[in-house]
């Protein structure tokens, strides 16, 4: 704009031709007046382009007032803005749309995996289990042939006092109080050691009468004889006891006694053993060591002998005799 300002002011006097040609006709006076004011035809060109300059700097300024917001807040150039209000040409029915600017896939955010929890499940506390003291285990009876057996039939022959055959079983009455040689078994013992063995049961026990005993004989024919027993004392404890029954005839609780312990018999079945080895006794009881003693009366050994039975006062049953060799 401005350059056409200056255009015009270089044109001057192709816009404003002099006022003679204008004015021909006017008379030199007119000419003198207009020359004395100052310039003559010169003074409506400078007010034509101070005019022309107000209006360019308006212009100007307008433009820029138009331009400078849009550029500043969505940060276009101006060239930008004013190529958006232009007219665009359009079909007859066509509406025209600004055209979305292309905007980025959001990225997908990953979803943290859940981490696998783990349940610690309860572990059973072992308890600790009480340790039992074990019970000493019985004597084993040596599993050998019986040199001797009687059970049954086989003890109906054997008679004597107060014994007699019942009916598979030898039974003693228990009415002899007062001492009585054993019953002897129809069988003589060899030299060397060996063991008696009789299953017996207790009936009953005579009231009137204290130190009632039963029991198991073996011992030389010319030697001490000893005896496994049980014997029911005045005390009222039952006592098993190993004994020399060698004189019988003052009662056998009077024997001279080598060893005792408690010990019940009741009213079962019991396997009562007096094994002989020399002058070394034992007596088990149902295989458990109940007495064991040496007899030093016996220096000479064991000599070929008896064994036998004897019960003082015990009524009672025998159902096995045998002789093993110890």
């Amino acid at each position: 704009m401005l350059g056409v300002v200056v255009q015009s002011f270089a044109g001057a006097d192709e816009w404003f031709p002099p006022a003679h040609e204008e004015h021909v006709t006017r008379s030199d006076d007119s000419r003198r007046f207009a020359g004395a004011a100052g310039g003559g035809s010169r003074a409506p060109l400078v007010v034509a382009v101070l005019v022309a300059l107000l209006v360019a700097a308006g212009m100007t300024a307008a433009a820029a007032h138009i331009v400078r917001p849009s550029s500043e807040t969505s940060g276009t150039t101006p060239s930008t803005t004013l190529a958006a209000l232009a007219p665009t040409t359009t079909g007859p029915h066509e509406i025209v749309t600004a055209a979305p600017s292309p905007s980025s896939t959001p990225r997908r955010i990953a979803t943290p995996r859940r981490a696998a929890t783990f349940t610690p499940t309860a572990t059973a506390t072992r308890r600790a289990t009480a340790s039992r003291t074990p019970k000493p285990s019985p004597t084993p009876t040596p599993k050998v042939a019986a040199l001797f057996l009687a059970s049954g039939q086989d003890l109906a022959s054997w008679l004597g006092p107060n014994w007699a055959d019942g009916a598979g079983v030898l039974v003693n009455d228990g009415d002899a109080i007062v001492g009585q040689p054993w019953l002897p078994a129809p069988y003589e013992v060899a030299n060397g050691a060996y063991a008696v063995e009789a299953e017996i049961r207790v009936i009953g026990v005579a009231r009137e009468h204290c130190e009632q005993s039963f029991g198991v004989v073996a011992g030389g024919s010319g030697g001490i004889v000893w005896g496994g027993s049980v014997v029911f004392a005045c005390d009222g404890v039952r006592r098993a006891r190993l004994t020399d029954v060698t004189d019988w005839s003052d009662g056998y609780n009077q024997d001279r006694l080598l060893g005792t312990a408690e010990f019940d018999p009741r009213e079962g079945w019991h396997a009562y053993r007096l094994e002989v080895d020399g002058n070394r006794l034992r007596f088990l009881i149902d295989g458990r060591t109940v007495l064991e003693t040496t007899d030093d009366w016996a220096m000479d050994g064991t000599e070929p002998g008896q064994v036998g039975l004897w019960s003082q006062g015990v009524q009672l049953e025998v159902r096995r005799v045998a002789v093993f060799a110890a």
